[in-house]
């Protein structure tokens, strides 16, 4: 058992390097162990590496090889039937739903956790952090879908079980929970008092950054919602000094929201203006680096785990998007080139399009999340009627979608933004508070070319998402189309309202 012994030290040491924000040293220290454990055949041991490289690289915003981690580290114990070992994924899992606003989803996947440590037997001083984290994670999950009895059920489990063996490593967590679940039900008294225990656990957490940056923002809400405006500027001026420090894109993007709302709700309108500014540039340049397709790249996993005998199935799911039934941006990755090399030898023009739902986040907003998967999929429904049988459309991320249609040319592109804009009126959406019009409408940008060989198909994309904004910029509901024949760019468009 020399090499467990080894890995034991060598994990530790990942770990540290973790905790420290050494991430490059950590995914290096944790392989290391994670081999050395596979070597003496110790399960546990390489689950628990290879569960904290996920960790690792989820807090540097790598969600895609944090799902692989999770999910080689899941088939293994699956394969092995290890028991009280699979809680560790289940229990990530659920985080990356959970931060994907997929709540319901978040909690199976916790009390998935649940029941594998309970397997273990009763909860002991081994295994009782994983336990507080269980319970705190869905406490949170239910607040958030408003199932206000069972949140409280849970955060007190997680309270408990953390007093009872001393840890308090997510005491800030379960005290700021706590305190937006009591507003939720009226009893705004409690959260004022608890403002000031909970900023001194501000003060002196050390929390990996992820868990930071939710309990910040958790914190952030719960001030604005008591009207704590001065404590509340305190708090964002911090978060803004650790996030330009760790230099995450979507850290930084979540400091701009909340700048914008700050300022909005203390009526300073001069420096609410510059922060959407500000969100707007900053947006435009970390957009395509979304987590969006991490629920995609999430569920396709998840059913491969479930279908590795259907190899067909399988990689039919891989490039599906699980709400609209289009394909997806992995799709898009494995075809684009092709789709610009066959046109380039065909000689044949191509059209690209972006279309994006104009105030989705207000009519989400309006009239939640259900109501807004069912406008998506409406969208899908009309652009397959809308485009010529061959064209290929990809849902390219949240309320964003892509379509190629080869041997397209202008006259095509005005045809399809023309069926599409038309086909969404005549359902007659009610928009959500805070849009401009009735009802939900969209915007569209068009790029039309003959490809050639050497195109770099990313380049195309960003022309006809240039477009899509400039149509946005210019007032919504409307198309935008550029063509190029040969070195020549030929400028064309709607201004439709």
């Amino acid at each position: 058992m020399e090499n467990s012994t080894n890995a034991r030290a060598i994990f530790d040491k990942g770990c540290e390097y973790l905790e420290n924000g050494q991430t490059d040293k950590a995914v290096i220290a944790l392989q290391e162990a994670a081999e050395l454990f596979d070597k003496d055949n110790d399960l546990a041991g390489y689950a628990r590496a290879i569960n904290a490289i996920g960790v690792t690289y989820a807090e540097v915003g790598n969600e895609a090889l944090a799902i692989e981690h999770y999910m080689k580290g899941l088939a293994r114990v699956r394969k092995e039937k290890g028991v009280g070992i699979s809680h560790l994924f289940y229990n990530n899992i659920g985080v990356r739903y959970q931060e994907l606003g997929d709540y319901q989803t978040s909690i199976r996947y916790f009390i998935k956790a649940e029941e594998d440590l309970l397997a273990l037997g009763p909860i002991t001083a081994d295994t009782a952090r994983w336990f507080v984290g269980c319970y705190l994670n869905t406490g949170i999950s239910y607040w958030h879908t408003e199932n206000y009895l069972y949140s409280e059920l849970y955060l007190y489990k997680a309270k408990n079980t953390a007093n009872d063996f001393d840890i308090h490593v997510h005491d800030f967590s379960i005290e700021i929970m706590f305190a937006r679940l009591y507003c939720s039900i009226g009893n705004y008294e409690y959260a004022k008092v608890k403002v000031p225990q909970l900023m001194e656990f501000l003060e002196k957490t050390n929390e990996i950054i992820q868990d930071y940056t939710q309990d910040v923002m958790e914190l952030l809400s719960l001030l604005e919602e008591i009207k704590e405006f001065e404590m509340m500027g305190q708090v964002l001026e911090r978060f803004e000094a650790v996030a330009k420090k760790t230099d995450y894109p979507q850290l930084n993007l979540t400091v701009l929201v909340y700048k914008m709302r700050y300022y909005k709700a203390i009526g300073d309108i001069a420096r609410f203006e510059d922060a959407c500014i500000d969100h707007a540039k900053y947006f435009m340049e970390v957009r395509h680096r979304e987590a969006e397709e991490n629920a995609v790249a999430l569920n396709v996993k998840m059913e491969l785990g479930r279908l590795e005998d259907d190899e067909k199935e399988a990689n039919r799911l891989a490039e599906e998007d699980a709400l609209t039934g289009l394909k997806n941006r992995y799709a898009l990755t494995k075809q684009s080139k092709d789709i610009c090399e066959r046109c380039a030898d065909a000689r044949v023009s191509i059209v690209v399009g972006i279309i994006d739902v104009d105030f989705f986040k207000e009519y989400n907003d309006t009239y939640g999340h259900i109501e807004g998967d069912d406008v998506l999929r409406a969208v899908a429904g009309i652009l397959r009627e809308s485009v010529v049988a061959d064209s290929q459309i990809y849902r390219y991320g949240g309320d964003e979608f892509l379509i190629i249609a080869g041997q397209s040319f202008y006259s095509d592109a005005i045809r399809f933004a023309e069926n599409i804009k038309s086909k969404l009126e005549a359902l007659e959406i009610p928009s959500g508070n805070g849009a401009e019009g009735k009802f939900v409408t969209v915007s569209q940008g068009y790029y039309t070319l003959y490809p050639q060989g050497t195109d770099d198909f990313k380049k195309i994309i960003e022309e006809a998402d240039s477009l899509l904004y400039r149509a946005k910029r210019q007032g919504k509901n409307r198309y935008l189309i550029k063509e190029k024949a040969n070195d020549d760019n030929l400028e064309r468009g709607s201004d439709n309202v």
